[in-house]
C-alpha cells in the first residue's frame, strides 16, 4: 500500500519513506545487533526490501537517498543493497538521465562502505589527498564496489556518445572510481 502511495505521489514521496524507516527500525537497534527486542515487534525490513526498487522506478532520488541512509544503519539492508548490486548500478549510476539520481546512486555505493570518513569525504568541496584509515571489513567492501564498477566499464562505453548522452553522463562513474582508488591494492585490480 505504501509502495503504491509512493508511485502515485512521487513529488511529495517523503514522508512515506519516514514510515518506511519506521517498518525498518526494530526497536532497541535490532537491525544493528540481532538482540532479542526484535521479539518484541516485527521488523518488516524484508517486506519493504522487495518493493523498493518499485518505489525507485517512481521517485530514483528519494529511494537511493533513503536506502544510502539505511544501509548505515541496518545490516540486512547493507547487504541486501550490495548483493544487488548489478542490478541496479547501471541503470541508476550510469543510464539515468537525471544527474542529481546518478550522483544519489554514488553516494549509496560510498554509504556501504562502512566507514564514517570514507563517506563525509566523498561529499566534501575537498578532498583530502591522504589514504584513509579502513578497517579489514571495510577495505573487503570497497573492493566488491571497485570490481562492480569495473565490470560496467564496457557498458559504459555506450554513454560516451556526446549528441545523444551529453557530456555529464559519465562524470558520477569515474569520480567514484577514482574515489574508490584509495591504495595500490585498488591501483592493481
Amino acid at each position: 500500500m505504501i509502495s503504491q502511495a509512493i508511485s502515485r505521489h512521487s513529488e511529495s514521496c517523503q514522508p512515506f519513506f519516514k514510515i518506511l524507516t519506521l517498518l525498518t527500525e526494530s526497536p532497541g537497534g535490532a537491525g544493528q545487533s540481532g538482540t532479542s527486542a526484535s521479539a518484541q515487534q516485527p521488523c518488516f525490513t524484508q517486506l519493504v526490501l522487495q518493493k523498493v526498487w518499485d518505489a525507485a522506478e517512481c521517485c530514483p532520488y528519494s529511494a537511493l537517498d533513503w536506502l544510502a541512509l539505511q544501509v548505515t544503519r541496518n545490516r540486512l539492508v547493507h547487504s541486501w543493497v550490495l548483493n544487488s548490486m548489478d542490478s541496479w548500478l547501471e541503470h541508476f549510476l550510469i543510464a539515468h538521465s537525471n544527474q542529481r539520481v546518478r550522483n544519489t546512486a554514488g553516494y549509496l555505493l560510498v554509504s556501504l562502505v562502512p566507514s564514517a570518513s570514507f563517506r563525509q569525504g566523498f561529499r566534501a568541496a575537498h578532498r583530502m589527498n591522504r589514504e584513509p584509515q579502513l578497517s579489514q571489513e571495510a577495505q573487503a567492501v570497497l573492493h566488491q564496489i571497485y570490481t562492480a564498477l569495473l565490470r560496467l566499464l564496457p557498458a559504459a562505453k555506450h554513454y560516451t556518445d556526446m549528441a545523444q548522452h551529453g557530456t555529464m553522463k559519465l562524470t558520477t562513474y569515474f569520480a567514484l572510481m577514482m574515489y574508490c582508488c584509495v591504495s595500490r591494492t585498488e591501483k592493481l585490480i
